[in-house]
C-alpha cells in the first residue's frame, strides 16, 4: 500500500490517521517478511544451475555480489534467489504470493524484462536440500536445477 505524503495543510485528525497507516503498514509488512521466511525463503537463497557441474560458468562473484558470467546461456540456464527477488540472465522478478503444500512450493512473482512485464508461476518441488525441479503446470514438463556452492 502507497501512502500519500501529508500536506501541509492536514490537520491534527489527519495526521492521527497517517500515524495510524503507517503502524498498520509496518506491522503488515514485518507478518509478511516471517510468513516468508517461514514459507522457505531460506533454504532457497543463492544460486541455481541446471547442470551444478558448470556453476563457475553460469554465475560469477564480483565485488562481493552474486551475477551471471558472459556468455552464461552457453553452460546452461539458472536463476539466483535473494530474500523475495529472483534474477535471471534476461530479467528479474518479485515474489508477490506464495503458497507451500508439502515438498512444493507455488509462487507468483511481478517480472519485468526489457521490453515487458508480467505476473509469471513458479511451482518449485525441492528433490533435496540442494535440487529444486521446475514444474510447468498442465505442460507435463519440468526443468532440474542444483544449488551452486560458493
Amino acid at each position: 500500500m502507497r501512502e500519500a505524503p501529508p500536506t501541509d495543510n492536514a490537520c491534527d485528525g489527519d495526521e492521527e490517521k497517517m500515524t495510524v497507516l503507517r503502524t498498520v503498514a509496518a506491522a503488515a509488512i514485518l507478518a509478511a517478511s516471517a510468513w516468508t521466511h517461514h514459507a522457505g525463503a531460506a533454504e532457497l537463497t543463492g544460486a541455481w544451475s541446471t547442470d551444478g557441474e558448470r556453476c563457475n560458468k553460469v554465475f560469477v562473484r564480483t565485488g562481493g555480489k552474486l551475477g551471471f558470467a558472459p556468455d552464461s546461456e552457453m553452460n546452461g540456464s539458472g536463476f539466483i534467489v535473494d530474500g523475495n527477488k529472483l534474477q535471471g540472465v534476461h530479467g528479474s522478478c518479485t515474489i508477490k504470493a506464495r503458497k507451500q503444500s508439502g515438498d512444493t512450493l507455488n509462487m507468483i512473482a511481478a517480472c519485468a524484462t526489457d521490453i515487458m512485464y508480467s505476473d509469471i508461476q513458479f511451482v518449485l518441488k525441492t528433490v533435496d536440500d540442494n535440487t529444486l525441479q521446475r514444474q510447468f503446470p498442465g505442460m507435463d514438463l519440468e526443468v532440474t536445477y542444483h544449488r551452486c556452492q560458493f
